[in-house]
């Protein structure tokens, strides 16, 4: 970042406007009750600075389906692994046995999609990224054994990864059971992943950073992992809280109107953030262009948000978005992918809308489902239609370079 421009109104805007439009609520379930000023963009920066992050998806909600999964949250973790693959970043994915086939052959077609143009391959960085997929069993109940086995095979995946974001992850509630937004229990086909989380961030030195080993929570119901942080406000806003509130806390929550869109601004906040950090005024004026054709200012969308954050300091708001963004400035990590976004077409990192067509009808093809409907065409999600999702996903690509 220049220093002697100091940091730009656009990136602050940007930054604002993308929080603004992943906090729409569709479904009308309460989300802006859970909403935390300001986590969003401490969220882009665990990402922006990560060099191995851990993925943990997988809502094995249809439960008289086979597979149960639902196809919220594997197309906003395939952004997240497509950003790594051109960036040149390692990442793993991890969920239940049950999504297994579901997220395996979306995640593989992202880490393909990103390696085709890999930004890193083609500044003629060595390649040492990769991709690990791994999936846990569901202890059998009453089994203690099995239950070992199961936490001992969650805490493993966390092996040699630096953060965790977790995007539409069944959480655990209060009683230890795993819930859908009915009410209904999964225990009997979630493994309990939050371990691998808090592995992550039992690894937590200080010597890494501010942004090192923390854990980001994207849900948008109240029964995600993460959605701890928020714990009275989901049993006091969403239907059947008191049952289906999640208990398991995050650094950094992104309460998002629809969980995929959470991933798709990660990615958009990330790319914010490296053309800051590059200051790459060669992508301001298309970045404008793209924003004004899909109706999107900046500004306008950033008003809607809060200036101040909520307190930092505390779950789901770890550091203030200042406290966050000046930690990026000092990551070697995130200056090597600003070097490799800068005088790249805005949106760069952020999925087109052909890359998520193809995501969605792989994860229908390998039998996920809209977990509101049972639709299983891969052109609805979360009971809405394909164009208001791509509608978003075009106002988040405009917003990726700031202007």
């Amino acid at each position: 970042m220049a220093a002697s421009r100091g940091r730009s109104r656009a990136m602050d805007a940007a930054l604002r406007a993308l929080e603004s439009v992943t906090a729409q609520d569709p479904g009308k379930r309460g989300v802006g009750h859970l909403f935390l000023p300001g986590a969003f963009v401490g969220a882009a920066c665990v990402l922006a600075a990560s060099k191995h992050p851990l993925v943990l998806t997988g809502f094995p909600c249809r439960l008289a389906d086979d597979p149960p999964t639902e196809n919220d949250g594997p197309a906003g973790a395939a952004a997240i692994v497509r950003l790594c693959a051109r960036l040149g970043k390692s990442v793993t994915v991890a969920t239940d046995a049950c999504n297994e086939d579901v997220v395996s052959k979306v995640v593989q077609l992202a880490w393909e999609q990103g390696q085709a143009d890999s930004l890193a391959a083609g500044r003629g960085e060595a390649s040492g990224s990769a991709l690990t997929m791994r999936a846990v069993a569901a202890a059998a109940a009453g089994d203690e054994a099995d239950a070992a086995r199961a936490l001992r095979e969650s805490r493993a995946v966390a092996t040699g990864c630096d953060a965790a974001i977790a995007i539409e992850r069944a959480g655990r509630a209060a009683d230890g059971s795993y819930r859908t937004m009915r009410g209904l229990r999964m225990d009997h086909i979630v493994a309990p992943l939050g371990a691998a989380a808090e592995a992550v961030a039992a690894a937590r030195d200080g010597s890494a950073g501010p942004l090192s080993c923390r854990v980001v929570g994207v849900g948008d119901g109240g029964n995600e992992m993460g959605m701890g942080a928020v714990v009275d406000q989901v049993r006091a806003h969403i239907a059947l809280g008191e049952t289906v509130a999640c208990v398991e806390e995050c650094d950094f929550l992104v309460a998002a109107g629809v969980s995929n869109w959470g991933g798709w601004a990660l990615c958009a906040g990330a790319e914010a953030l490296f053309r800051e950090l590059a200051r790459d005024e060669s992508a301001y004026a298309a970045a404008d262009a793209a924003a004004a054709e899909a109706g999107m200012s900046a500004d306008a969308a950033a008003a809607a948000v809060p200036a101040a954050p909520a307190t930092p300091g505390r779950p789901g708001l770890a550091l203030s978005p200042d406290e966050a963004i000046a930690a990026v400035c000092t990551s070697e990590e995130a200056a090597r992918c600003a070097g490799l976004v800068a005088g790249s077409a805005p949106g760069v990192l952020v999925p087109s809308e052909a890359e998520e067509v193809a995501v969605m009808a792989a994860a229908a093809a390998a039998g996920a489902r809209d977990g509101i409907t049972g639709d299983q065409s891969g052109t609805m999600c979360d009971g809405m239609a394909w164009s208001e999702h791509a509608a978003v996903l075009h106002r988040l690509r405009a917003l990726g370079a700031p202007v």
